[in-house]
């Protein structure tokens, strides 16, 4: 469900209307007050900054509080990206979004540096080198540091999981 910033505002202003314009304030005050927080709102929005006296010293706690509490009744789906190992069952998130492409785009570079095991490998100062090189690759593409050499093919599965948070 998306909202435009009136319909945002609106959500916001109906929950704070009788903390903020108690009752029997005239309606020519109660609506310059409706302006006023209009404009903040609007204001902290989209990020504008204003000058520190005009933001009293419940503008925004209130504000964020009433978005919290009017957004958190939809929960929020966390997709973690994460190595699975097939012997013991575990799962170990390495990587944590909201966005489910950016998770099947991670997933799929840690599957394609995903090592697979040599384990008649003798030259083990080459085998570290390469291992590093995918470790590098791997930061460089995603911007996360993990030891993707670490978690080969055969032990290991990248895989990714829904966890929904309830606010």
């Amino acid at each position: 469900m998306t909202h435009n910033p009136e319909q945002l505002f609106e959500l916001f202003y109906k929950n704070v209307t009788f903390e903020m314009n108690p009752p029997g304030m005239p309606k020519w005050q109660s609506e310059g007050m409706k302006h006023w927080w209009r404009e903040r709102f609007m204001n902290a929005l989209y990020g504008v900054q204003e000058s520190r006296n005009l933001r009293s010293w419940a503008e925004a706690p209130q504000m964020w509080l009433v978005a919290y509490r009017e957004f958190s009744e939809t929960p929020t789906i966390i997709y973690e990206v994460g190595t699975f190992e097939q012997y013991e069952a575990g799962f170990h998130a390495f990587y944590r979004t909201t966005c489910r492409i950016q998770a099947q785009k991670i997933k799929q570079i840690a599957i394609s540096l995903q090592p697979e095991s040599d384990f008649y490998y003798l030259d083990t100062e080459h085998y570290l080198k390469l291992s590093e090189a995918k470790d590098q690759q791997f930061q460089q593409k995603t911007g996360k540091k993990f030891n993707i050499s670490d978690y080969s093919k055969e032990m290991y599965e990248i895989q990714i999981r829904e966890v929904e948070i309830d606010a």
